[in-house]
């Protein structure tokens, strides 16, 4: 679950709202009362619900945990909202030579095949308290511990010529960490 690919600065925010910056579209345009949303300045986020949409002023269910514009580094300029997303990552047989791919299904809209050849994708998370600071676990105690993800993907693809009593297939391991926002000590 993340934001929105799009997400749109704020001119001013407070717990309870935020004002969008630019005068179109308009806000109506781009939020629903119902949407999930995330608010976020350079050092926090948040989530809520709209309850309602006047011109660009969009107002929350719940107030925010934070103020964006109250909180370090929380100058206007770097507040922004954006619609929250739910997108389910998944590898699947794909039909074809490399037998599978990864995939990835937007807010329930449906299989896409993302990348050819990736056979499976594993994730560990690595915890900065209550547990071992220098291991990397496949299911925390806790995710409010979490402070890195290590992803890491066997990729298959198949040549189109070989030299003669050489295999066409080709097999490769991708692996990267990434830090958490916020969690970083």
């Amino acid at each position: 679950m993340s934001a929105d690919d799009i997400s749109y600065r704020v001119k001013t925010a407070s717990k309870s709202f935020v004002q969008l910056v630019e005068s179109a579209p308009d806000a109506t345009d781009i939020f629903k009362v119902g949407d999930k949303v995330m608010v976020c300045n350079a050092a926090m986020t948040g989530f809520a619900e709209i309850a309602s949409i006047s011109g660009q002023t969009v107002t929350f269910t719940a107030e925010l945990e934070f103020d964006p514009s109250l909180t370090d580094y929380g100058d206007a300029a770097s507040i922004s909202i954006a619609r929250y997303r739910n997108n389910q990552w998944l590898v699947k047989a794909n039909g074809g030579a490399t037998g599978n791919s990864l995939y990835v299904n937007r807010n329930g809209g449906g299989d896409q095949e993302v990348a050819n050849g990736v056979q499976s994708m594993g994730l560990t998370y690595h915890q900065f308290a209550n547990g071992n600071p220098n291991t990397y676990v496949a299911a925390p105690g806790n995710f409010q511990y979490v402070d890195a993800v290590r992803m890491y993907m066997p990729l298959r693809a198949v040549m189109p010529s070989k030299a003669p009593g050489e295999s066409d297939v080709v097999n490769r391991n991708v692996a990267s960490a990434v830090s958490i926002r916020n969690r970083t000590l």
